[in-house]
């Protein structure tokens, strides 16, 4: 049984970064909208209240730009994701009664996508949350940035 459940999820997470692999389009569009990191320490750092805050993002800005990744790409992954993983969570659990058996698979294939996603940029759990945090409750980086 343990077989058939590992087999499972590793299906699941194929699956999962083919819905990744799919939004590539999608990412080129955003670079013709400038949405360097450049851009946004001109733009938006000096709006951000914190001096920590501002600190912090200038170290991690310097860290996306040796991997070539905007913070805005790199928080739109982190949203394709989860979307993609609650997307096949779904397709296999669709019904209100399954929610126990839907909140697993989307986590665990959420847990393994989003780590080898941390692998692939060298982020920690931590500063990929605080990017995450910075884009959802600063009106000016989501405007910046874009809705996803």
């Amino acid at each position: 049984m343990n077989k058939i459940s590992f087999t499972f999820l590793l299906l699941l997470l194929i699956s999962c970064q083919n819905e990744k692999q799919n939004s590539i389009v999608k990412e080129n569009k955003i670079v013709e909208k400038d949405l360097s990191n450049y851009n946004f320490r001109k733009i938006i750092l000096p709006k951000l209240k914190h001096e920590t805050d501002r600190k912090k993002l200038t170290i991690l800005l310097n860290h996306l730009d040796e991997k070539h990744l905007s913070l805005c790409d790199f928080v739109r992954r982190e949203f394709e994701i989860d979307d993609s993983c609650f997307a096949i969570a779904k397709e296999k659990y669709p019904y209100p009664e399954m929610q126990v058996e839907f909140m697993e698979v989307h986590d665990n294939v959420y847990e393994i996508a989003h780590k080898k996603f941390l692998r692939q940029t060298n982020v920690t759990e931590h500063d990929a949350l605080f990017l995450t945090v910075a884009y959802s409750f600063d009106e000016n980086v989501k405007n910046f940035c874009g809705k996803y």
